[in-house]
């Protein structure tokens, strides 16, 4: 007789996506503030590692393992951010993000000559005028083409009316926009909680729920500014760390998941 195999298939499978949610940890690891969504990612994965104590007997002389102890428990977080917002790019930087009103009138001394390229602070709107000490005013597209964040003064001053000598001083004013500065690595630790609230797309949407209590955050190691083929990634890793926070019996002090219980009346 031959039965082959007539077991229930309880297969969960998962395919997830949703979105992660950052916001910072005090002193005593309690979330203060508001949460960032780091946006789309190309992967966000956890690993963990064990360290672990091996007991062995030594009376029937096989020296068998007979006990193994958990000493430790490290957890990993690895995401792959498609989403270069000042607010993430941030947190792989340990920087501040400061914002600075639209300026008007700046100025800048500088010597050039042509084929010279010089960069003013902040991101320009409009530069108003370029004047040597002889009160010569230099002239747009004659003399100098302006980018978003610099003034290249043309090698080929022929067609200049009043074409740029070699090493003149001049006197640039200038406007700028609006913008946010992020001040890179001016953070000595960086320790946030981290939810990832999504669903499982290989089973009907289901919703999910991952909760890492305290993650500290290993300074970004690349940060791309030129990509051809394809959108660059923002590479942001972390350590699962013990929180202060969590307390009551038979709760982890790392990480928590959630799902909908299927099986509630």
């Amino acid at each position: 007789m031959s039965f082959g195999n007539n077991l229930t298939n309880n297969d969960l499978f998962y395919m997830g996506q949703g979105s992660v949610l950052v916001r910072p940890v005090d002193e005593n690891d309690k979330p203060v503030g508001n949460f960032v969504n780091i946006g789309s990612m190309n992967s966000a994965d956890l690993s963990f590692e064990t360290d672990s104590q091996e007991i062995r007997e030594t009376q029937s002389g096989s020296n068998n393992v007979v006990k193994r102890l958990s000493r430790s428990v490290t957890g990993t977080l690895n995401l792959s951010a498609k989403s270069f917002g000042a607010d993430t790019i941030a947190l792989g930087m340990y920087g501040d993000i400061i914002k600075t009103a639209a300026k008007t009138g700046e100025t800048m001394q500088a010597t050039v000559s042509p084929g010279h390229i010089v960069s003013p602070d902040g991101i320009l709107a409009a530069v108003t005028s370029i004047e040597d000490d002889a009160m010569n005013v230099l002239v747009e597209g004659e003399n100098y083409a302006i980018s978003d964040g610099a003034i290249e003064f043309f090698r080929d001053q022929s067609g200049a009316t009043s074409p740029l000598a070699a090493d003149t001083a001049v006197t640039i004013t200038y406007d700028t926009k609006a913008s946010k500065s992020l001040e890179a690595m001016v953070k000595n630790e960086v320790n946030v909680q981290i939810v990832f609230v999504g669903v499982n797309t290989a089973n009907s949407d289901d919703p999910l729920k991952v909760t890492m209590h305290k993650v500290s955050l290993s300074p970004t190691q690349q940060r791309g500014l030129i990509s051809v083929e394809q959108e660059a990634e923002l590479q942001i890793q972390g350590t699962l760390m013990a929180s202060n926070a969590v307390t009551g019996t038979g709760l982890s002090r790392l990480y928590k998941e959630e799902t909908v219980d299927q099986d509630a009346a």
